[in-house]
């Protein structure tokens, strides 16, 4: 169930930085989220899950947005009762009038990239911001299917985004794989894990570049142009 309303300052005490804020509820009838890890549940990595069945770094990533347009998230949960996610963002005109002489034009582009991630989250996010770009999206979360996809139609692409660290195949190998179809085509690979011995190593081709996990739409907006018209 998702709600939203608009909620006057002073309403919530954790959001008095503007006068008036939208507020978004995500409610849920599951199971309670355990007290000895509410806190935990945005921090980058931080996961229940099996070792790789997920990265942990979708709810990072929301947090990040959220925060990035001013707002904050508030998780309540109780047994019984499922779980209330409650997102607090101010309002347009308010972020706008602040942050006017602050803007910055955001770069786009129009070409065709495969984007690589085998967490469904971040995979479908990213595709999201790529697309509202005006980039060509072929978005995948198998590193095995995506090098099959480029194998078979290797000039469809101009520019490939993969992350490091995935089953089967990493974002190294599968870099490696494609540059020996074409070594001209440029490559960004994805990491939350920071630079490496392993990620330099990768990065000192002539068309690949690195980009720190998780990044924001202008990190990634720029990082791309950055690559593509050098």
């Amino acid at each position: 169930m998702v709600e939203n309303e608009r909620v006057r300052d002073g309403e919530e005490n954790k959001i008095a930085d503007t006068e008036e804020y939208i507020r978004i509820l995500i409610s849920d009838t599951g199971a309670e989220i355990p007290p000895d890890i509410i806190n935990s549940i945005f921090e980058p990595y931080f996961t229940t899950k099996k070792i790789g069945d997920g990265k942990g770094l979708g709810l990072a990533v929301v947090h990040g947005i959220v925060e990035s347009y001013g707002g904050t998230i508030e998780v309540e949960s109780r047994d019984g009762r499922g779980t209330n996610s409650i997102i607090f963002l101010p309002e347009t005109e308010n972020t706008l009038s602040q942050k006017e002489n602050n803007f910055k034009i955001i770069p786009k582009g129009n070409e065709r990239i495969l984007l690589v991630d085998d967490e469904p989250v971040i995979a479908q996010l990213g595709d999201l911001i790529l697309s509202a770009l005006g980039y060509r999206v072929t978005s995948m979360t198998d590193s095995m299917e995506a090098l099959e996809v480029f194998q078979q139609n290797p000039y469809d692409f101009d520019l490939v985004i993969t992350d490091m660290m995935m089953p089967g195949m990493s974002g190294e190998k599968l870099s490696h794989q494609i540059s020996l179809v074409r070594e001209d085509l440029p490559i960004i690979i994805c990491s939350g894990y920071g630079p490496n011995s392993s990620v330099d190593d990768t990065t000192r081709g002539n068309r690949k570049s690195y980009l720190n996990k998780p990044y924001s739409k202008s990190e990634i907006a720029d990082k791309i142009r950055k690559v593509l018209d050098r």
